[in-house]
């Protein structure tokens, strides 16, 4: 199991501020911009919040800016699921409870799965 410097990752940690703007005011740009890996790691994560969505948001849809509870209605139990499927998906340790709380936005999740080596 892979072991990261918690350390960066506080120094890199997303706000815990939601964003001002809404997801519908913003237009649906691609999450990552360059890499293979990081792009791959993209479409995973977008793909299992869509899954787990209740809001019915197609995987193309799923936006950095977008709130996890109030834009995708994923809630804490769904979270778990999400975090779990994450993992498995990548085939690595991600996610320590301290910085869940951190997680309220697409962004806020696809930056830390960037810290964490795979």
């Amino acid at each position: 199991m892979p072991q990261y410097n918690s350390q960066a990752l506080e120094n890199e940690a997303p706000s815990r501020e939601a964003p001002a703007s809404t997801a519908a005011s913003n237009p649906v740009v691609p999450v990552a911009s360059t890499g293979t890996a990081r792009t791959e790691v993209t479409r995973v994560v977008s793909e299992i919040l869509s899954r787990a969505s209740d809001r019915r948001r197609a995987a193309e849809d799923v936006v950095p800016d977008l709130r996890l509870k109030d834009d995708l209605g994923v809630d804490s139990l769904k979270f778990i699921t999400v975090m779990l499927d994450i993992e498995e998906e990548l085939d690595r340790h991600i996610f320590k409870v301290e910085n869940i709380p951190c997680i309220i936005t697409v962004g806020d999740l696809l930056a830390l799965v960037a810290v964490v080596p795979s």
